[in-house]
Parts: C-alpha cells; sequence; structure tokens
C-alpha cells in the first residue's frame, strides 16, 4: 500500500501563446475567450494526453508514503508509483520510539556504517534498503522527482491544437476567423489525429 503525501505539479504542455499562433488571435483577460479559460483548456487537453498515452510528460515532484515489508522477495524494497523516475531525492523511514522520519543515505553499508543505506535502481526507480527491515503500513516514505526534463515538441503540439480546437468549438462564431471554421477545424483534428497516435506509442518510439 501506498499514499500520496504531497504533490507539485509544474508548467502546464502549452501556453496560451501557442494556442494563439494556430489560430491567429490575442487572448487578454477582456477578450473572448479569455487567457484563463484558454489556460483552464490547455489544462483539461493535458489531462486528456496523460489519459491515452498513460503517462505524464512533464517533470513533477513527489512524494509518498509506502507499507514496509520485512519478509519474502519484496523485503526492503519500495515501488515508486510513477515513470519513469528523474531523481530520488530523499527516502526516509519511520522511528516508532523517537516518531521521527529518519533519512536514509544512498550508497552501499560501508559508505555510511553508522546509516541505513539503500541503493536506487534504474531505470525502474526500484528502492531497497540494504539492511533495514521494516513490516508494518507506512513506514517509508519517498520524495522524487519523476516525469521528463523538458516537454517533447510534439507534445507541446498537441497540447495547443487540441485547446485550438476546443476554442473554435465553444467561441468559433465570435472570433471573426478568416478561414472557414469547419475547415479551420478538420485541419486540427487532422493534426491531431497524428500527434495522439504518437503520444500513444511505447515511451522509447515516442520521444526517438
Amino acid at each position: 500500500m501506498s499514499i500520496i503525501v504531497a504533490q507539485v505539479v509544474v508548467n502546464t504542455y502549452s501556453t496560451p501563446t501557442d494556442v494563439s499562433k494556430l489560430l491567429n488571435i490575442t487572448f487578454t483577460t477582456s477578450t473572448v475567450p479569455t487567457t484563463d479559460q484558454v489556460t483552464d483548456l490547455i489544462i483539461r487537453a493535458d489531462a486528456y494526453i496523460n489519459q491515452i498515452s498513460g503517462h505524464n510528460w512533464q517533470s513533477q515532484q513527489w512524494v509518498e508514503q509506502h507499507d514496509a515489508i520485512g519478509t519474502g522477495m519484496r523485503a526492503g524494497t519500495i515501488l515508486p508509483r510513477n515513470r519513469p523516475i528523474i531523481t530520488v531525492d530523499k527516502v526516509e523511514y519511520w522511528d516508532g520510539g523517537s516518531k521521527t522520519w529518519i533519512a536514509g543515505v544512498s550508497g552501499f553499508p560501508e559508505d555510511a556504517p553508522d546509516k541505513q543505506t539503500y541503493y536506487v535502481y534504474s531505470p525502474e526507480g526500484k528502492i531497497v534498503w540494504h539492511k533495514l527491515r521494516l513490516d508494518q503500513r507506512l513506514r517509508y516514505r519517498v520524495s522524487y522527482t519523476w516525469g521528463y526534463t523538458t516537454v517533447p515538441d510534439f507534445v507541446r503540439d498537441l497540447s495547443s491544437a487540441i485547446a485550438a480546437r476546443d476554442v473554435l468549438l465553444f467561441w468559433g462564431s465570435q472570433l471573426g476567423l478568416q478561414e472557414d471554421i469547419s475547415q479551420f477545424k478538420k485541419r486540427l483534428d487532422e493534426k491531431i489525429f497524428r500527434l495522439e497516435a504518437r503520444a500513444t506509442q511505447r515511451i522509447g518510439v515516442a520521444v526517438g
């Protein structure tokens, strides 16, 4: 069992400026739609992209608590919930006597003889304590960064294209576009279809 203690989500995949470039219009606090409304569409588009691709395309800081398993194949092992993991920043265990979280040391037992040490297996991100074998619920806590250090260009394009299509659906008649809205939407749908196909490929294929 694991629970999320805290989550910090960074920026969206695209911006209102990216959407503006697709539609050739400018968004402000007083336009229709407003910048905030376009940002909301981007957030929804990003959530959809995460759903169809099965993972997140940006970096996030994450803190989780995990059950401690002391016996069997999983003894001393922690499996963070998210992939791919960029860095494991801190691994802690709960000391019931002092009622505090105590940080372990990344490395081997000989590197810190007086500390509990752990090793991080990359790229899967599995964490294994060398000696520590607690066996109670939610006694381990892991702080780590996962996702992608740079959002791939095609994901940013997909995010802005989906948001632009939604702008057309909701406010198309109020935008004063030069191009026929139905044709514009058709071009965006074709672009979205191509980019979605790439986003749903295996991670190694999609990014490469």
